[in-house]
């Protein structure tokens, strides 16, 4: 491991930790998402959402503004009729000089925001819902007509699939990251330790092991899916 400051290199080391075949590994793990095809950065469902969000954004300040301006009443005044400023107060009296050959001064109503814009909004969090995969399920409500425990599963399972790429990614960093934590203990533990596992049986008990029980064939391998909730 070395450290380089322009095309100088002041400090150099070997590493600290090797493996069971003496490859030398620094202990951190790269944890990424969603793979695309020809880049090496990976992505996650937030880089879809996040055009969405600020899509609604603008609907919604579109929506907040037209609330503020054109939904409010509005009054038609004619010129000269020099009638007093409305204040909003409900019981306000308001005078007003009469012109000869011109309307009294007349309240018009708001025109509210077009319901459209509240259908694409709904639209749009609908979106983010798919793509996101967080539906009624994994909200922790049981949608509306479903009643079977198949059914529900099927939801689920719906919903987990939209992630299931950044989940396998997820359990294959937590397994180097054991393995890495096993070199290390095969190499620097020296006073026994305990730990609680869970049994073949479910049930949990708390081991001692020392670093002579760390020798040889022992392996971290994690389930596939395991990551995933299951219902009891």
């Amino acid at each position: 491991m070395a450290t380089l400051i322009g095309n100088e290199m002041p400090e150099s080391s070997e590493f600290l930790y090797r493996d069971r075949d003496g490859v030398p590994f620094m202990n951190f793990v790269h944890c990424g998402g969603n793979r695309v095809s020809g880049r090496f950065w990976r992505k996650t469902t937030m880089d879809d959402v996040a055009p969405k969000q600020v899509q609604r954004n603008k609907y919604e300040s579109f929506f907040e503004l037209q609330m503020f301006t054109m939904s409010g009443s509005k009054y038609l005044v004619p010129s000269g009729s020099n009638m007093d400023t409305p204040t909003g107060d409900p019981n306000q009296i308001l005078n007003f000089d009469a012109v000869a050959g011109a309307p009294e001064p007349k309240k018009v109503p708001g025109v509210p925001p077009p319901p459209a814009c509240l259908d694409y909004i709904a639209k749009i969090d609908s979106d983010i819902e798919e793509l996101t995969g967080t539906f009624d399920v994994l909200k922790g409500k049981l949608p509306s007509g479903l009643d079977t425990f198949s059914g529900l599963r099927l939801l689920t399972e719906r919903a987990f699939s939209v992630h299931n790429e950044m989940l396998k990614s997820w359990e294959n960093a937590d397994e180097d990251c054991a393995r890495q934590q096993l070199e290390i203990a095969r190499a620097f533990y020296i006073e026994p330790r305990k730990k609680t596992i869970e049994s073949k049986n479910g049930r949990f008990e708390t081991i001692s092991f020392s670093q002579a029980d760390l020798t040889g064939g022992i392996d971290i391998v994690i389930e596939p899916g395991s990551s995933l909730p299951r219902s009891q």
